[in-house]
C-alpha cells in the first residue's frame, strides 16, 4: 500500500460556498420545479371556488338584566359574552336561517329564512375568469339569480348542474359532467321560463327569480340536504369578541357568493335576536297567564261585592257604616287574602324556576322577578353565576379581575353572616322572653329583624295580643279570674302567645338554616379565592351540579313552606270570618260585602301592578343585545389570492427544487470538487481546468476546435494548463524521468483530447521537444484541433504500410510534432497491444523529451487495457458534474488493475464562481502534496512492477 493510500484523509467540511456551487450546478432542476410549482399554484387558485367574508357586529348590553342576577353583571359579563356567542353560532339559529320562508306563517323581516339548501354560484366569479377579466380590462356584470330546487325524493343525490340564459325569456339546463362543464353537453334541456314559476326537469323542480339582466350569463346550481346546509353555515361562521369584556361581538361568515354571505350573516343575527326575545317572553309567559287568570276572577268578585254593598245601603240607608272593630277585622282579612294571592304567585314563580333549573337554563333566573329574591336563593344564584364566570374565565387573561370580584363577594357574605348572627341571637332572646310570659320582647325583635317586620301574620298576632292584654288589664281591676270574660281573655292571651312562640321558633329555624348556608357559601368563596385559577374545570362543573341541586332543594322546601303558610293564612282568615259572623245582624250584613270589596280591591291593585311588571319584562327581553352594524356584500374575495398562491407556489417550488437538487446530488454522487475527485481516484489532483465555454470565465468566440494555449494564451484556461505543467515538470526531470504520458477519461466527451493537445502545447512552449500521438483510432480528433490531415498516421505505421518518419507532421508549432490517428482499423485495441506498438514507443522515446498519447476512454472501450502499462504515467480526467464518483472509482481501479501508473487526476470544466474573487481560486498551483513524495511513490510502483 502506498504512502498516499496510508495517509489519513479528513472529511471535507461543507461550506456555504459548496452549497452555493451545488445550487448553481443544479439550477436547471430548481428553476424547472419552481416554475411547475408556480403554474400549479395558479391552477389551484383558478380551480378553487372564490371565498368572500361578510362581517356584522352586535353589542351585548349586560346592564339591562333584571331580577335576582341583575346585580351580578360585573361577575357574569365575560361568561355572558361567551354564552351569547355560543348561542349565536348554535345549530338552532343556523336551522332557522337555512329553512325555507313561509309567507303565511313567518312575519316579514330582513331575510330571516334564506332557503340555503339551494346554492347558486355565479360562473363569472371564478378566479380564472377574474384574472382574464382584469387582463382584458372588462368589468363584472351586474345581475343576480335566486333559485329553489326541490327533488321529488328528499333522499335523491342531486349533482351540481349548469344553467345558462340564452336570452331574457329562455333557460338552458346542462346535466352534470365534463362536457357540461365545457359547455358541450348534448343532453341540454332548454325551455322558456317565468320568474317564480316552477320548471319540471326530470325528478327536479326548479324555480328561478332573476334580478337584473342575465342574458348570456351562466350559473351553477347546487342542492344540499337541510342537514348538510346547516353544517355548512355552522362551519363557515366565526364569532369572536372584539376586545376582552367589551361586549362587542363580531360575526364573520364566509361564502362563495358575496351577496349570500352578507344575507346569511344578517339573517343569523336577526334569528339570534328573535330567539333571544322569544326566550325572554317564554320566561314571563307563565307568570302573566297566572296573573290574568287570577285578575279575571278577582275583578268579577269585586264587581259582585260592590253591587251587593250598593244594594244593602239602598235597602238600609241608616246602616251606612260598620264599627271600628268590624273595620279592623275587614282590613285584616283583606291583608291575609292579599298575602294568599302573593303566595300563589310565588308558587308559580318557584315552579317555573324549578323547570328552568331542570332544563339547565340558569340565566332565566335573572328575569323571574322579586319572588325569588330571598337571601338563600339569591346567594345560590350568585354562587352559580360566580362559578359559571370562573368556568368561562379559566382560559381568559382577565382571571385576576375576577379574583378581585370574589374578594368583594367574600366581604359582602361576611357582613351578611354577621347580620344573621345578630338576628339569631336577638330572636333566641325574644323566644325565651315570650316563653317566660314577656310578650313585649317579641315586639322589640320585630323592629330589629327585617324578616319579622315583613311578616303580616306576626303583626296580626302582636296586634291581637296587645288588644287581649288591654282587655285583661281592664277586667282584672274589677273582677276575679273566675269571671268568664276575664277567663276567656286570659285563655286568648295564652293561645296567641303560643302562636307567637311557634311562629318565632319557625323563623329561628329559618334564620339558623340561612346562617349555615351563608357560612358554607363563605367557606366556598374563600376556597375559590385561595385556589383560583389553579383548579380544574371538572371540579367547577361538579360544584355547579351540586349548587344546582341545592338550589332546587331549597326552592322545593320553600314550595312546601308556602303550602304551610297558606294553610295558616286560611285558618286565620276562617277565624276572623267567624268573628265577623258574631257581629250584630245589620252590621254583619254590610261587613261581609265590605270585606270582599276591600280584599278584592287590594288584590286587583296588586295583580294589576304585577301584570304590568310581567308585561314589561316580556316586552324588554330583546335588551340583551343590539344589532349595530349589518353586513354588506364584500367587494373583494378573501381567497383564493392569486399573488399569494404564486408566492406560495414559488416558495414551495424553490424548497422542493432545492430538496430535489440535494437528492439528485446524493444519488448521482457526481464529481464536482477537488476533494471529491481525490477521494474517488485516491490520487492527487494535478490540475483543474476552468470551463471556458460557460460561466464567469467563458471565452467569447470559442469554437469547437478551441485550444487555450493557442487561441487564448493569456486567459485563465491557459494559465491553468501552465499550472498543470508546473506540477508535472519535476516528474520529467527526476532520477528516472517520465517520457510517455497520457490523459484519459471515463467516457467520451469529457475533454481529454483538448487537455492532451493543450498540455502538449504548454510543454512545447517551455522549449521541450514534444510529440503528440492520436492513439484514439476509433474516434480521432487531434487532427481537427490542429488542422492536420487524418492520414497517414498511427494505424498505417502499426500495420506496417509506412514508417513513423513518413507519417509524422513535424513542427506543427515550434518544438511540437504530431502523429495523427490514420485511417480507422478493424482492430484498434489489438494494434495498441501489439509488439509493433511497443517497438514504436521505444523508437520514439529516444527522440523526444515528452510524448503525449491521446488514448481512448477507460470505461468506453477496452483498447487501453493492453497499452496503458507501457506508458510511464497516466492522468485520469473527469469533467466536473458530468460523471459520478462511482464511475471515477471504477475507472481508476481498472487502470490500476491493468498495471497503469496512475500518478494523478485532472478536474476539467470547473465552473468558477464570483466568491473566489480570482480565477485561480479552487485550482491553484498545488494542493499541499509534496511532489517528491509523489515521485517516490511512482518509483516504488515501477520497481514493484518489474
Amino acid at each position: 500500500m502506498s504512502k498516499w493510500e496510508e495517509r489519513p484523509r479528513e472529511e471535507p467540511a461543507i461550506t456555504a460556498g459548496d452549497l452555493l456551487d451545488l445550487l448553481i450546478r443544479r439550477h436547471r432542476i430548481i428553476v424547472l420545479v419552481a416554475a411547475v410549482s408556480v403554474v400549479a399554484g395558479l391552477a389551484w387558485a383558478g380551480w378553487k371556488a372564490p371565498r368572500y367574508r361578510a362581517s356584522t357586529t352586535l353589542i351585548l348590553d349586560v346592564n339591562r338584566a333584571s331580577g335576582v342576577l341583575g346585580e351580578l353583571s360585573a361577575l357574569t359579563s365575560a361568561p355572558m359574552a361567551v354564552s351569547e356567542m355560543e348561542i349565536l353560532r348554535s345549530r338552532s339559529v343556523a336551522e332557522e336561517t337555512v329553512r325555507e320562508a313561509r309567507p303565511e306563517v313567518d312575519a316579514p323581516g330582513p331575510g330571516r329564512h334564506l332557503e340555503l339548501t339551494t346554492l347558486v354560484e355565479d360562473a363569472q366569479r371564478s378566479p380564472w375568469r377574474g384574472m382574464l377579466r382584469r387582463l382584458s380590462g372588462g368589468r363584472l356584470r351586474s345581475g343576480q339569480l335566486q333559485a329553489r330546487l326541490r327533488p321529488s325524493d328528499p333522499t335523491l343525490d342531486v349533482k351540481p348542474f349548469r344553467i345558462e340564459f340564452p336570452d331574457a325569456g329562455h333557460v338552458r339546463l346542462q346535466p352534470p359532467g365534463l362536457l357540461a362543464a365545457l359547455g358541450l353537453g348534448a343532453d341540454a334541456f332548454e325551455c322558456a321560463f317565468e320568474p317564480g314559476v316552477p320548471i319540471a326537469w326530470g325528478d327536479l323542480e326548479l324555480t328561478l327569480w332573476p334580478r337584473g339582466e342575465l342574458a348570456g350569463r351562466a350559473f351553477q346550481i347546487r342542492y344540499l340536504p337541510p342537514a348538510q346546509a346547516v353544517e355548512r353555515v355552522m362551519r363557515n361562521t366565526r364569532v369572536r369578541e372584539t376586545e376582552r369584556n367589551s361586549g362587542v361581538v363580531a360575526l364573520t361568515l364566509t361564502d362563495s357568493d358575496p351577496h349570500r354571505a352578507a344575507r346569511t350573516a344578517n339573517a343569523l343575527c336577526v334569528n339570534y335576536l328573535d330567539r333571544n326575545q322569544d326566550r325572554g317572553q317564554r320566561q314571563a309567559s307563565e307568570t302573566v297567564a297566572f296573573i290574568e287568570s287570577q285578575l279575571s276572577e278577582q275583578m268579577e268578585s269585586l264587581s259582585d261585592a260592590e253591587g251587593e254593598v250598593v244594594d244593602l245601603r239602598r235597602e238600609n240607608p241608616r246602616s251606612i257604616d260598620v264599627s271600628s272593630t268590624a273595620g279592623a277585622l275587614i282590613e285584616q282579612v283583606s291583608t291575609f287574602e292579599l298575602e294568599s294571592i302573593r303566595l300563589g304567585l310565588m308558587r308559580v314563580t318557584i315552579g317555573e324556576a324549578l323547570e328552568r333549573i331542570d332544563a339547565g337554563d340558569l340565566q332565566a333566573l335573572s328575569r323571574l322577578g322579586e319572588e325569588l329574591a330571598d337571601p338563600i336563593s339569591q346567594s345560590y344564584a350568585a354562587r352559580i353565576a360566580a362559578l359559571t364566570a370562573e368556568y368561562e374565565l379559566q382560559e381568559r387573561s382577565d382571571a385576576s379581575a375576577y379574583r378581585h370580584l370574589l374578594q368583594e363577594q367574600i366581604l359582602e357574605v361576611e357582613a351578611e353572616v354577621d347580620g344573621l348572627g345578630v338576628q339569631v341571637r336577638a330572636l333566641r332572646t325574644a323566644l325565651e322572653a315570650v316563653s317566660g310570659g314577656d310578650a313585649s320582647a317579641a315586639q322589640q325583635v320585630v323592629g330589629a329583624s327585617p324578616v319579622l317586620a315583613r311578616d303580616p301574620l306576626l303583626a296580626s298576632y302582636l296586634e291581637q295580643l296587645a288588644e287581649l292584654d288591654a282587655e285583661v288589664s281592664r277586667l282584672a281591676g274589677e273582677f276575679r279570674e273566675e269571671y268568664p270574660p276575664l277567663d276567656l281573655a286570659l285563655r286568648g292571651v295564652a293561645d296567641v302567645r303560643g302562636r307567637i312562640e311557634d311562629l318565632l321558633r319557625g323563623h329561628l329555624r329559618g334564620l339558623e338554616s340561612r346562617s349555615e348556608e351563608y357560612a358554607a357559601l363563605l367557606a366556598g368563596y374563600r376556597e375559590r379565592a385561595s385556589g383560583h385559577p389553579a383548579r380544574e374545570r371538572e371540579r367547577i362543573e361538579e360544584a355547579l351540579g351540586s349548587l344546582r341541586g341545592r338550589l332546587a332543594a331549597h326552592l322545593e322546601s320553600r314550595w312546601a313552606g308556602l303550602d304551610a303558610r297558606e294553610e295558616a293564612l286560611r285558618a286565620e282568615i276562617g277565624r276572623i270570618e267567624a268573628q265577623l259572623g258574631a257581629l250584630p245582624d245589620e252590621e254583619r250584613q254590610l261587613a261581609a260585602p265590605l270585606r270582599r270589596v276591600e280584599a278584592h280591591g287590594e288584590i286587583v291593585k296588586f295583580l294589576l301592578a304585577r301584570k304590568q311588571e310581567a308585561e314589561i319584562t316580556q316586552a324588554v327581553t330583546v335588551a340583551t343585545a343590539e344589532f349595530i352594524d349589518p353586513a354588506v356584500p364584500p367587494l373583494r374575495r378573501s381567497s383564493p389570492s392569486v399573488p399569494l398562491h404564486m408566492i406560495l407556489g414559488l416558495i414551495i417550488g424553490l424548497a422542493l427544487g432545492i430538496g430535489l437538487a440535494f437528492l439528485t446530488e446524493s444519488i448521482d454522487r457526481g464529481v464536482f470538487t477537488v476533494s471529491g475527485l481525490e477521494e474517488a481516484t485516491e490520487a492527487p489532483v494535478i490540475g483543474t481546468i476552468p470551463d471556458f465555454r460557460r460561466g464567469r470565465l467563458r471565452v467569447r468566440g470559442a469554437g469547437s476546435t478551441f485550444l487555450a494555449m493557442r487561441d487564448d494564451v493569456d486567459g485563465p484556461a491557459a494559465e491553468a494548463y501552465r499550472s498543470m505543467r508546473a506540477n508535472l515538470k519535476f516528474l520529467l526531470t527526476g532520477d528516472k524521468p517520465f517520457v510517455t504520458v497520457a490523459v484519459t477519461s471515463c467516457s467520451q466527451g469529457e475533454g481529454k483530447s483538448v487537455t492532451n493537445a493543450d498540455l502538449s502545447l504548454a510543454f512545447a512552449a517551455d522549449d521541450k521537444r514534444v510529440l503528440l500521438v492520436d492513439a484514439d483510432m476509433r474516434r480521432p480528433s487531434v487532427h481537427e484541433y490542429l488542422n492536420l490531415p487524418l492520414t497517414p498516421g498511427l494505424s498505417d505505421v502499426l500495420e506496417g504500410r509506412l514508417s513513423s518518419g513518413e507519417c509524422l507532421h513535424r513542427a506543427v508549432i515550434p518544438n511540437l510534432d504530431v502523429l495523427s490517428a490514420g485511417r480507422k482499423p478493424h482492430n484498434p485495441g489489438d494494434l495498441l497491444a501489439s509488439d509493433a506498438c511497443r517497438r514504436l514507443v521505444e523508437e520514439l522515446s529516444g527522440s523526444y523529451d515528452l510524448i503525449v498519447f491521446d488514448v481512448p476512454p477507460v470505461m468506453t472501450v477496452a483498447d487501453l487495457e493492453g497499452f496503458a502499462s507501457r506508458l510511464d504515467a497516466i492522468l485520469l480526467l473527469a469533467r466536473s458534474g458530468s460523471v459520478s464518483d462511482q464511475m471515477v472509482r471504477m475507472a481508476a481501479g481498472r487502470l490500476r488493475q491493468v498495471g497503469a501508473n496512475l500518478i494523478g487526476s485532472v478536474l476539467n470544466a470547473v465552473r468558477v464562481q464570483s466568491r473566489g474573487g480570482k480565477y485561480g481560486y479552487g485550482y491553484g498551483y498545488g494542493y499541499g502534496y509534496g511532489y517528491g513524495y509523489e515521485n517516490k511513490s511512482h518509483a516504488r510502483r515501477r520497481s514493484a512492477a518489474g
